[in-house]
């Protein structure tokens, strides 16, 4: 929600969110998202983005984040995945050309 809220505020063209549940979707449309979708409900784009910000930190919503992002796009994880091997489909990242970046989230606020 933060992450799509700076979007919107920092006047990004498109800002579209994903969550499992209604509720965040219904806060993330007062924030002034432009398109709210809920997972296993709506059908989220396949390479239709430019930027995707993955911060559920689960290796579904990584490997949906590279589906959705264009060639040649950019897809920024924030969200922290666990420590340990996931399965996460990375082809994609190869043939399409995908930069896949990391966004540590904290500095002390923690401590």
């Amino acid at each position: 929600m933060l992450a799509a809220g700076a979007c919107v505020a920092l006047g990004a063209a498109e800002v579209n969110i994903t969550d499992v549940l209604a509720e965040p979707l219904t806060r993330a449309r007062a924030l002034g998202v432009n398109h709210a979708l809920q997972m296993g409900v709506d059908e989220v784009p396949n390479q239709a983005f430019d930027i995707v910000l993955e911060c559920a930190g689960a290796a579904p919503a990584l490997s949906q984040a590279i589906k959705s992002v264009v060639r040649g796009g950019v897809v920024v994880q924030i969200g922290m995945l666990p420590g340990e091997p996931r399965a996460v489909s990375l082809a994609e990242l190869v043939v399409r050309e995908i930069d896949l970046r990391g966004s540590f989230r904290f500095d002390d606020e923690i401590d």
